[in-house]
């Protein structure tokens, strides 16, 4: 399938789990593109709930240190993000969603270094 052709360098996504919600057999690229954007949509809910949750439980101090760790991480993801998917498919009909499940495995990869994070 042309989908699992493309790697998201340094991103480690489900591809089945993403496959298995978004079933791109039945689907045009468009749809495959909003399927992406809402699997990014319910990565960052959750990543901003577990955010406020770790935020409420720490003393001032180091609740200005993860706010200035997040800032500088929510400067770099989208970024790179962008990058990434230029480096697949610059200009393609497939690029949105490129990008989109880059985002989504990003912010869930941070979700979990926010789970372990220790100040």
């Amino acid at each position: 399938m042309l989908l699992l052709t493309y790697s998201l360098v340094g991103i480690d996504y489900d591809w089945n789990k993403w496959q298995e919600q978004c079933n791109p057999e039945e689907r045009t690229q468009l749809e495959l593109n909003k399927c992406a954007h809402q699997q990014f949509l319910l990565s960052d809910s959750e990543l901003n709930d577990t955010y406020k949750f770790i935020l409420r439980s720490l003393r001032p101090e180091q609740q200005q240190q993860l706010r200035a760790e997040q800032g500088l991480w929510l400067k770099t993801r989208d970024s790179k993000c962008r990058a990434q998917a230029d480096d697949e498919a610059a200009g393609g009909s497939i690029w949105p969603m490129l990008y989109e499940l880059c985002r989504a495995s990003v912010t869930r990869h941070r979700t979990q270094e926010l789970r372990d994070w220790k100040p």
